[in-house]
């Protein structure tokens, strides 16, 4: 299962470990992006409205998002909506991974059920049953370890765009 979010705005280390993990992007954009570091006072406020802003993804899925970002050469300052959408593409990546692999546990299983996932079992009556077999519980045990998906954030409209 993936690392439970880091999330808690009013907790002075979790601001801090937050301020550490999202620096490197003010870094990677420029000086004019690190000024917000420079006042205590503005750094906490701005690093806790990124955190209200990211407080569902988990703190693994946060730094490979911001990895992925500084990789790819960031020159901007990226708003708290677009690291989101890097996250939102780790935990699919991971999901798909993780649905891949069941897929492919049950496609070696030879159990013994009419088809995979399956086990033909006979009770004490003598009556022949089918249960799910030992590879779908398996399965289905790595699948509740996948991360839970992330919503995007809202798309704003051009009307609400312009308006603004």
């Amino acid at each position: 299962m993936a690392n439970p979010a880091i999330c808690n705005h009013r907790n002075i280390e979790h601001v801090g470990h937050f301020a550490a993990l999202i620096k490197p992007l003010a870094r990677a954009a420029g000086t004019a992006g690190t000024r917000i570091y420079d006042d205590p006072q503005v750094s906490a406020e701005t690093v806790q409205a990124w955190i209200l802003a990211l407080r569902d993804v988990p703190a693994d899925v946060l730094e490979e998002a911001r990895n992925r970002l500084l990789t790819e050469g960031v020159t901007w300052m990226p708003r708290p909506g677009d690291l989101k959408r890097h996250c939102v593409a780790v935990v699919a990546e991971q999901r798909r991974a993780i649905a891949a692999e069941v897929q492919a546990l049950l496609a070696r299983c030879e159990c013994g059920g009419h088809e995979p996932g399956w086990e033909l079992v006979t009770d004490t009556q003598g009556v022949e049953r089918l249960r799910r077999c030992r590879c779908w519980r398996l399965g289905q045990e790595r699948l509740a370890q996948a991360p839970a998906a992330l919503a995007l954030p809202p798309a704003r409209e051009l009307s609400e765009v312009e308006t603004s």
